[in-house]
This record gives C-alpha cells, structure tokens and sequence, in this order.
C-alpha cells in the first residue's frame, strides 16, 4: 500500500495536492480525483490564508490570503477595506481620513491608532510620472515659452493679434493679410499652391489662436506636472490634481481594463493618460531640436 507523503506545514500540503491536481503532470489520473485535490488544494490555502490573518496587530498579504480576509482584518480596526481582485491590492480608509494603500506582499501594521504599510524588503516604488517624463515636461515647456514669444513679437498692439484674410478686390491688388485696421500684415504670393488657401491658413494661425493654444497646453502641463498626495505615488485617485493620473493599479476583467475610484468602487480605465497627454502635445513640436525619438507615443 503506496503511502501518502508527510509535510511539517500546510502551505506544503496545499502545494503538494495542487501538484497532483494537474492534469498535464497526471495525465492518467481520473477526473474525479483531480478534482478531490482540486478541493483540498483550496482548503489549506485558506487554512493557511486564515491563520495568517488571525494577528490583529499585523496582516501580511501573500498570495494565498483569501480575498475577504484583509476586509475583515480592516474592520476589526475600523476601517472599510477594498480588494482589487487578482492582484491582493488593497485600500483601507476610515471615515475622511487619506486611503492606505498597500500591494502584494507588503504587511498592514495596526499600532493602536491607525493603520500603516510596512513594503516588503527590497520593494522600490516606482517613480511618479511626472519624474519620469521630467525632462520631456522641461522641454515642452520651453517650446511653449517660445511660441508665446514669437507670438508676441508679431504684435504691434494690444489689439492686433486678430488677422483676417482679405481676398484682391480689384486685378491690380494682392491677395493679403490684415489686421484689425485692415492693414496689410503681409501679402500673400505663393508661386504654386492656392493663394486663397495659403491666405486662410495664415489668418486662422494668427497670434490670438496661437496665444490660446499656449495657454491651453500649459495648463495639461500643470496637471500633469502637480503634486499628489503621498497616497498617489502608489494608487492614483480621480480628485484634484490627480484628473489625468487615471494611470491604475489597472485590472482586467474579461479582457476590459478597470481601475477603483476614490470610493472603491470599479470603473472603466480611461483610455488617456499622463504619459500618453504628455507624448501627444510633444508630437506636434517633434522637428524641433531636443526632441527624442522615446517620446513618440
């Protein structure tokens, strides 16, 4: 009689019966007793899983925690807890207090008053976005800087930054460009392209739409470049500056990206994000110099 092997822990039996359970490892073995260590498998890991979490004052999570413990653990010290399914992240919060997030294998301390993280040794947090795409921020800011110069520099007045293109009214005049006193800001020449066109273009590039567009694209800028919270540098929230931070933890259910809101609960991942902005307000200045081929999105 074959005689079944010993273990001194649990989570050994539990890895034992999972490999037993694998049909392509026991491709002979019948289904019925695939599954018998199919359920076994899945009841150490939750013994082991429990056992883990019975310390009130620590809760460290490990991959075969089951999913409801850490909600439990949070709520014996009054906290409301939110798992992301899949990954054991985890974001506890009471009342109007920040969240405390935390990720697999990182340990939640209780030390009498609030909760805490303790990061796994050797864990490195990932820099901000804004740190990453430092330079790319400097460098966009630069070119900013000297369109609004140029723009200005075209100006002679407060008022004429408005162009209009003024097509001959009589064969002996030009095709031209006019200011609000519909003087001529230049006259429109091309040997081979359309005068018309040529002269359209010019007026709706005038410095007024220029000035707005300087405008606009710094304030991305300043979005995609502001502080957080310190929660941010490991679970970014809809709330403030953090609008175009939408960058996760992102998870995948049926293959369609989710993210939590600032209330746990789950959204749809938004296609657009800091480092995507940030490469597509750069594209339009990629033939100036400084720019890297990196930063194409």
């Amino acid at each position: 009689m074959r005689r079944e092997p010993t273990f001194a822990r649990l989570d050994q039996l539990a890895a034992w019966h999972e490999q037993q359970a694998d049909p392509l490892a026991r491709p002979f073995r019948r289904g019925v007793e695939i599954l018998e260590h199919q359920q076994s498998a899945a009841l150490f890991r939750r013994m082991v899983g429990n056992r883990a979490a019975t310390d009130p004052n620590r809760l460290n999570l490990v991959g075969m925690l089951p999913l409801d413990a850490p909600g439990r653990w949070c709520e014996r010290h009054g906290y409301r807890c939110t798992v992301s399914n899949g990954s054991i992240g985890v974001m506890a919060q009471r009342s109007d207090e920040p969240p405390v997030v935390a990720r697999l294998g990182d340990t939640l301390v209780w030390n009498g008053e609030k909760i805490t993280v303790q990061e796994r040794p050797g864990l490195v947090t990932p820099p901000r976005e804004d740190d990453a795409m430092g330079e790319l921020v400097q460098w966009l800011g630069d070119q900013l800087d000297e369109d609004e110069r140029i723009a200005q520099a075209a100006c002679w007045d407060e008022w004429s930054d408005v162009w209009t293109a003024r097509p001959p009214q009589a064969s002996y005049e030009r095709y031209t460009v006019v200011d609000y006193l519909d003087d001529v800001v230049v006259a429109v020449t091309p040997e081979n392209a359309d005068a018309d066109s040529v002269g359209q273009h010019v007026a709706r590039h005038d410095p007024a739409r220029v000035l707005r567009e300087v405008g606009a694209k710094r304030q991305l800028l300043d979005a995609s470049n502001a502080d957080c919270s310190p929660a941010c540098r490991r679970d970014h929230t809809f709330s403030g500056s953090c609008a175009l931070r939408w960058m996760g933890p992102v998870s995948e259910i049926d293959g369609e990206p989710w993210v939590r809101n600032e209330d746990g609960r789950q959204v749809p991942a938004p296609m657009v994000t800091t480092k995507w902005t940030l490469r597509l307000l750069a594209l339009s200045y990629a033939d100036r110099p400084g720019y890297r081929a990196e930063w194409r999105p």
